[in-house]
């Protein structure tokens, strides 16, 4: 079994029916031009960019780091003019569901083989890793330090806390989970009539438990295009200035006129932008865009490709190319799913079913069929009934079984060709099917799952469509699945 979940975008979200739904935007322009003023939150999967780090030949130190962070959210709010919040949203560790065990330890594996070209570094589990004139650890040896890797998050987080001052009745919000200490997520805002940043504070009306940046994404589109909540600060706001470099960072007065003069910033809802290169957050859009309607459009940015016209795609830079962000319209492509994909289905079964083909199309918790590709995949459910998908059972939502199999059936049919397929007619048996896979290709990569794995797959199945459903609610209730 394999993943290659990115070639989900690349094989189908790319092509029709769902092309319609695909702007591809100006070099680093977040969203159609059409779009920018509608715009009123930015949430970005800021855990892609930490994972990716800090060039590798370049001597960098904290100060880079946090201007790293901090370009894209200047830009943000340099081009989207009614934009009042950017969310930067960070996996929590201690969050993430053990399913996810068997991913990590890959990356894991691929990272060690890839850090033994770099220093060797070590951490005494005390000091700060990450300092504005500090020098920056080799990244790809600290990644492999989990309890070193948190604490650098968290020292990255207390610069943000000290060194950024947004635009005038702006917010930056960071989603993180402190390594040590309980917390919610830290408020960084300026005041919208002075334009002086207030004392960051963590707000315990947006703290969650969501372990991953990309249902945690789900969570705050949301809010962002319904209905913002009211902030909890702590009892008074001198009681997050006591820190006199917080102190000198952001006010010229004694720490008993702090809260003089603030005004909040104006949170209203409005249309809003996702970021994040993770093809996972297509289907996950869907299905929660869909269950929480607005009147708010929601935008995903899925990073940069390069195309010569808006509906061609190459996948290299080739002459002429032009460089650009790829940005899907999810309530188009809710429309696309119900009306277009299955029109004859009722629209919530509809979303589900489509859902439940992307995660069999394989992500980190399921492992796509060996030698069948997204594009043949995606051929077999045209042409096959839908995958049902019944909402009613306990965990929300659940594949079923005979469905399931008979759609891995269809996929190895697709797969072979008119002639390949002669002398027989569907649906073969597996054992008939399974032998001409193997007498046709002759690979060792390439052979049909038999029934142990069949239910091996089932069950991560099913569970990863679940997870889909209910991961935006939180750990604990993921943790009962």
């Amino acid at each position: 079994m394999s993943s290659g979940k990115s070639k989900l975008k690349t094989d189908v979200f790319r092509y029709e029916p769902f092309s319609a739904a695909l702007h591809v935007t100006e070099a680093g322009a977040l969203v159609p031009s059409e779009a920018v003023l509608t715009v009123r939150t930015i949430c970005e999967d800021a855990s892609v960019r930490l994972a990716a780090g800090p060039p590798v030949r370049q001597q960098l130190n904290g100060a880079d780091l946090l201007a790293m962070f901090w370009r894209p959210v200047q830009a943000a709010f340099a081009a989207l003019p009614n934009a009042h919040t950017y969310v930067l949203m960070f996996d929590k560790k201690q969050f993430v569901p053990r399913q996810k065990a068997a991913t990590q330890g890959s990356r894991r594996e691929a990272l060690a083989a890839s850090s033994q070209t770099s220093a060797a570094w070590s951490w005494n589990g005390a000091d700060d890793i990450i300092g504005l004139a500090q020098l920056l650890p080799p990244w790809s040896r600290l990644r492999l330090n989990g309890a070193a890797y948190g604490r650098a998050l968290d020292d990255l987080v207390a610069l943000m806390a000290t060194e950024w001052s947004p635009p005038a009745g702006t917010r930056i919000i960071v989603d993180w989970q402190h390594s040590r200490i309980k917390s919610g997520p830290l408020v960084i805002e300026a005041c919208a009539a002075t334009g002086r940043t207030i004392v960051p504070y963590h707000d315990a009306a947006l703290a969650n438990d969501i372990g991953e940046a990309d249902m945690a994404a789900q969570w705050y589109a949301r809010l962002a295009r319904r209905e913002w909540p009211q902030p909890r600060r702590p009892r008074t706001i001198e009681a997050r200035s006591r820190n006199a470099a917080i102190q000198a960072a952001y006010y010229d007065g004694a720490p008993q006129n702090l809260a003089i003069q603030r005004v909040r910033p104006t949170c209203e809802p409005g249309a809003a932008v996702l970021c994040s290169t993770d093809t996972d957050y297509l289907p996950l859009s869907i299905l929660h865009a869909f269950r929480t309607p607005s009147p708010h459009t929601l935008w995903l940015n899925i990073g940069r490709c390069h195309t010569t016209a808006p509906r061609a795609f190459c996948t290299r830079n080739a002459a002429g190319a032009v460089a650009g962000n790829e940005v899907y319209n999810i309530e188009k492509l809710c429309t696309i799913v119900t009306d277009s994909v299955h029109p004859t289905l009722p629209p919530a079964d509809a979303v589900a079913s489509f859902v439940a083909f992307c995660v069999v199309c394989g992500n980190d918790y399921v492992a796509r069929p060996y030698g069948i590709t997204h594009k043949t995949m995606w051929a077999a459910y045209r042409a096959g009934n839908a995958l049902r998908v019944d909402e009613s059972s306990a965990a929300g939502m659940l594949l079923r079984a005979q469905d399931y199999v008979t759609f891995i059936h269809l996929c190895y049919w697709t797969r072979l060709s008119a002639q390949q397929r002669r002398g027989m007619t569907w649906p073969p048996s597996w054992r008939m099917l399974a032998r001409r896979v193997a007498d046709v290709f002759d690979r060792q990569d390439f052979c049909m799952p038999g029934p142990a794995q069949l239910r091996e797959s089932y069950s991560a199945t099913t569970w990863a469509l679940a997870y889909a459903n209910a991961g935006p609610q939180g750990h604990e209730i993921v943790r009962r699945m």
